[in-house]
């Protein structure tokens, strides 16, 4: 029955420079927002992120989003900030290209309006915006499934493959998890050559196949996960922080028999990596049976 179907290929292309930007919108902005816009859009950027963290213009977002051609649109709005709800309800209404509006430092947590039909959102949240957060799946229920998401994670990290990120000051990095600063907005005219740029793209060309405990999981094609691979001295890449999934055991932080990585025999660090297959062996017997 197989035969009858052609070979599935690996190949993954995406004509574009890059396919997602997180901008963190000042009082900087309004003279070089539409600059900036256009330039993501020659890059063929199609997913964009505006957080307005310490400041908000609701006429430079319509003016902005009005004549912007990105597919998809989040946007986060510091509350404190916020001088009229409606008018945020009506510019999501009225522009289907926004997905999902969050307002944090919300009085509480409560979905405010949604679309049934696409499940789009305004989401008031009562906590600050955390502008260093890790993205950790807390469980299974968290992953997308599709043939473009497997091939992309084939080859490349699909967290931080072909994204930018922009700070308030208009500094440029690959992701707000990342320190290493390539320019600023205020002086560089073509966005697309950092994406030739070899330090900038490193992060975009480690899978999970090649990360420690990662390349363990059965999720490691699905996963989009925050965490920065660092590269180990003596070869290979870890995490410093733990995932909330432990493969070796096939089981989430919080179910019942959990165990951390040191509890089932494994260390993973910038020193090493080792796994005791003895006692992971006789954990995995008293947990699943022999």
């Amino acid at each position: 029955m197989l035969s009858n179907f052609a070979p599935l290929t690996e190949h993954f292309y995406q004509p574009s420079h890059f396919s997602s930007a997180v901008i963190f919108v000042s009082q900087l902005y309004p003279s070089y927002l539409d600059c900036l816009f256009k330039q993501l859009e020659v890059s063929n950027c199609h997913d964009i992120a505006l957080v307005f963290e310490n400041y908000f213009d609701s006429q430079l977002l319509r003016k902005n989003i009005s004549t912007s051609g990105f597919e998809n649109i989040e946007i986060y709005i510091n509350k404190n900030y916020l001088k009229d709800l409606d008018e945020i309800i009506q510019i999501w209404e009225s522009e289907p290209r926004i997905n999902n509006i969050f307002i944090f430092n919300f009085s509480h947590d409560t979905i405010i309006v949604k679309d049934d039909l696409t499940g789009c959102s305004i989401i008031g949240v009562s906590q600050p915006f955390n502008v260093a957060q890790n993205y950790i799946s807390n469980s299974e229920h968290y992953f997308q499934v599709t043939i473009d998401i497997y091939m992309e994670a084939l080859r490349h990290n699909l967290f931080y493959n072909k994204k930018i990120f922009i700070d308030g000051e208009g500094t440029i990095y690959n992701d707000v998890n990342l320190t290493k600063e390539f320019g600023n907005i205020t002086q560089i005219n073509d966005l697309k050559a950092l994406s030739e740029n070899a330090d900038f793209t490193w992060h975009w060309h480690i899978p999970k196949t090649e990360i420690d405990i990662c390349k363990h999981c059965e999720f490691r094609y699905l996963c989009l996960d925050s965490r920065v691979p660092i590269k180990r001295e003596s070869g290979g890449y870890y995490h410093e922080l733990e995932c909330n999934y432990n493969p070796f055991i096939c089981k989430w932080k919080g179910e019942n028999e959990y165990l951390t990585l040191k509890e089932v025999g494994v260390v993973s660090n910038s020193e090493e990596y080792t796994i005791d297959y003895e006692k992971l062996k006789t954990i995995n017997n008293i947990l699943w049976g022999s």
